[in-house]
């Protein structure tokens, strides 16, 4: 075997491998709920146990027909991720009073388990078949394991989870072109099946990353039919963006009574504003609200009770812990504060209010003048800063889909700490005001 080909193949899968579990912990907490997203690494780990005591129960997978072992079962596993991800996208990860319930997760556990099957199949067969130095090739697997953890976040900068996961599948089939051309001779391929996928398997990859590249490129492409038990129609979403974290959808604009956390009952019932409705993983909502620069126009936020703290300081620095879709923001400037800082964990929503357009000119913050964005984690901005504020507001804002049952596995979320509060207490003047709204 030519050992440059065998080693970057087993470095591909398991890059693969590795990135493919973060990320359908990333799909499945878009899909289901947090304390589910996990699934996706049990089952890892059970397909490559499946796969790895296949082969050694399984024979005539010899060191003579490694070559071609090793390039049909990547092969297969680089068809199964894309097959297996259409199942997963369609199915309907929903609750019943019924026993259907427990036939459509095990559904689901059989579609994550299969891919990691044939991984399982083949990193065992390297380790154990292959006649270079065992040490050398687990160098290889881990190298590539390292690296595909770090690969899965970069991937989800630039793609949507489906599209990443086309990625993967891409990957694998490198991995599995790697195998198929360590074969000193052609002969040690397993048939001529096996060499005519092995020849194909670059044009597959190919292929895949143009499909992923297709599906990313629009918001009606492969996406979970259902999110959170509901049909999700994606008739009303403008824009979608993801991270490692969060699956954002930003809709279209809509003249509608303001979204208000709780307001007062002397609201006018007419009363109407322009606004984008904003939704983090089908589960925690807010809105962006339409602003042109007209402070009387954001009137309507001073119905809103987690505003009252600004009815006693309404000028000076205002600090907004959780930017979100600017709402806050806009109740500072609304009330009075000319100088305001918004730190927010979550880029995506500072790209949204700055940046991407027609979302930021919507938004109408980007351009106010004395308005200044941190991305960063609220606790550990306010640890390090040396500034100083009249009013710090917190409402609604902790993630707390992502940490109330996932061990602060999805996004860090210190703030209710007393830590945390000494933290936000400390940076205030001494006649300034915390508010704090959950």
């Amino acid at each position: 075997m030519k050992r440059s080909f065998l080693y970057g193949g087993v470095f591909l899968i398991c890059a693969s491998v590795t990135a493919l579990q973060i990320l359908e912990t990333r799909l499945l907490s878009v899909t289901s709920y947090y304390y589910l997203a996990f699934l996706s690494i049990s089952m890892a780990m059970f397909g490559m146990t499946a796969g790895a005591v296949w082969v050694y129960r399984a024979g005539g997978l010899t060191r003579e027909t490694l070559p071609g072992d090793l390039a049909l079962y990547a092969s297969r596993y680089c068809l199964s991720i894309g097959a297996c991800l259409l199942v997963q996208l369609s199915l309907p990860l929903a609750a019943v009073a019924s026993a259907m319930t427990f036939v459509l997760w095990t559904e689901l556990a059989v579609i994550l388990a299969i891919p990691f099957f044939f991984a399982g199949v083949v990193v065992t067969l390297a380790l154990t078949r292959s006649q270079f130095p065992v040490g050398e090739v687990y160098a290889a697997d881990l190298i590539g394991a390292a690296l595909g953890c770090l690969g899965a976040l970069g991937l989800l900068q630039l793609f949507d989870a489906p599209s990443a996961i086309l990625i993967l599948a891409a990957v694998a089939a490198i991995g599995a072109s790697c195998f198929a051309r360590s074969a000193v001779t052609p002969q040690l391929h397993r048939s001529n099946v096996t060499a005519r996928i092995g020849n194909s398997l670059l044009a597959l990859a190919v292929t895949l990353c143009g499909l992923a590249i297709v599906n990313a490129g629009t918001v009606h492409g492969l996406q979970p039919v259902v999110v959170k038990s509901s049909i999700d129609t994606r008739m009303d979403v403008e824009h979608e963006k993801w991270n490692s974290y969060s699956r954002v959808h930003v809709g279209y604009p809509v003249k509608a009574p303001p979204m208000l956390w709780s307001p007062s009952d002397r609201m006018p019932e007419t009363l109407s504003v322009w606004q984008r409705p904003l939704d983090i993983d089908g589960s925690a909502y807010t809105n962006m609200f339409g602003f042109d620069g007209k402070t009387d126009d954001a009137s309507f936020l001073k119905y809103d009770v987690t505003n009252a703290a600004y009815s006693i300081r309404d000028t000076g620095r205002a600090a907004i812990i959780g930017v979100g879709g600017g709402r806050d923001v806009l109740s500072a400037r609304y009330f009075g504060f000319r100088d305001i800082t918004g730190i927010e964990l979550n880029p995506i929503f500072i790209d949204l209010l700055t940046r991407r357009q027609p979302f930021a000119g919507f938004a109408g913050l980007s351009e106010l003048p004395g308005v200044h964005f941190h991305v960063d984690e609220a606790r550990s901005w306010f640890a390090r800063t040396e500034e100083r504020f009249d009013l710090i507001q917190m409402s609604m804002i902790d993630t707390w889909a992502a940490t109330g049952v996932g061990a602060y596995s999805l996004s860090e979320n210190g703030l209710y700490t007393l830590e945390g509060w000494r933290h936000f207490i400390d940076a205030l003047a001494p006649t300034g005001v915390f508010t704090v709204s959950r």
